[in-house]
């Protein structure tokens, strides 16, 4: 297990030994997942140096293709790529500063310039907003989806029910709209009118009903819950999650990095500006906290992604 983790870490000898002795037999708890993900959103929402963005990115990125997750990749782009052009597009033509004009031409009464510093700014920006859409599918990649719902159902139990019936309320709304709409169908009511009076008519006299079976059904489901203690009070897992003595390491490393963080912070190691000109030096500190989050959640999605192959 410790050989097989050390092969896939492409670090130097001591780190790769610094490495194998804390995340020796890991499987990650959900408590250490989450805290590796938000480590990484305060990092991708604060850095701005150009190189630390890029870096982020490919990281990002090369960890999903190395473990056949470019399907996510796909999904992500196909969600962003309009915020994304509209960033590009808007930005050089809306942000009239910085000192290297590229192009300048007048509309009307306003003279208008493209400045090298908006395009690197935009083109920045675009990269982290991906980056920040990637990070958001990261966390039931490294740690199981069932051991996720009983952690927060443990915990946070009234918001984890909140969430998961309106994630399924959608769909819910959709199969009851057209079991009543083929029930009003069998029962003669006509459905091919083209008008468009008749049309809104029949919609909302459909979704009357809808509403009042949905109501009816959230009667027989807080009488379901109320029979399985679905409380306020503590119920039963059917999966307890263990805490166990590899998870007190993680989270010490992860204490780590968060001190690592805070010193960026007030070293002023984050810092960059755009304009009037690209202006910024290369902090190690906040790159070095980069690369270690990455590795915390690289380690997590490969040992996750073993737990999957073993469950199959």
């Amino acid at each position: 297990m410790l050989t097989r983790q050390l092969e896939a870490i492409n670090l130097t000898k001591v780190y790769r030994f610094f490495i194998s002795i804390i995340y020796k037999e890991v499987a990650m708890h959900p408590l250490t997942a989450l805290l590796s993900i938000i480590l990484l959103f305060i990092q991708l929402l604060l850095i701005k140096h150009p190189l630390a963005i890029i870096m982020a990115f490919l990281l990002l990125i090369g960890m999903l293709l190395h473990h056949k997750k470019a399907a996510i990749i796909a999904t992500n782009f196909k969600y962003t790529k309009w915020p994304i052009l509209v960033v590009l597009l808007i930005n050089p033509i809306a942000v009239n500063y910085g000192d290297t004009v590229l192009l300048s031409f007048q509309i009307l009464k306003f003279t208008l310039s493209i400045t090298a510093e908006s395009i690197v700014y935009s083109v920045m920006m675009s990269i982290k907003l991906f980056s920040i859409m990637i990070g958001m599918q990261l966390l039931p990649l490294i740690s199981s989806g069932e051991d996720l719902f009983t952690f927060f159902n443990n915990y946070f139990r009234q918001l984890t029910l909140t969430l998961s019936m309106s994630s399924n309320a959608i769909g819910a709304l959709k199969e009851e709209y057209d079991r009543v709409q083929m029930v009003m169908l069998t029962r003669g009511m006509p459905l091919k009118e083209q008008g468009f009076s008749v049309r809104i008519k029949r919609s909302v006299y459909l979704v009357k009903v809808v509403f009042i079976s949905v109501l009816e059904g959230t009667f027989h489901r807080s009488e379901a819950l109320f029979v399985r203690s679905y409380t306020k009070n503590p119920g039963t897992d059917y999966q307890p999650l263990t805490w166990r003595k590899t998870d007190q390491y993680i989270l010490g490393f992860l204490a780590i990095i968060t001190t690592l963080i805070a010193v960026s912070i007030l070293s002023h190691g984050y810092f960059y500006q755009y304009y009037p000109q690209l202006l910024g030096t290369i902090a190690s500190l906040p790159l070095v906290t980069l690369v270690l989050t990455l590795t915390t959640i690289y380690i997590g999605l490969k040992e996750q992604i073993k737990n999957e192959q073993l469950l199959f």
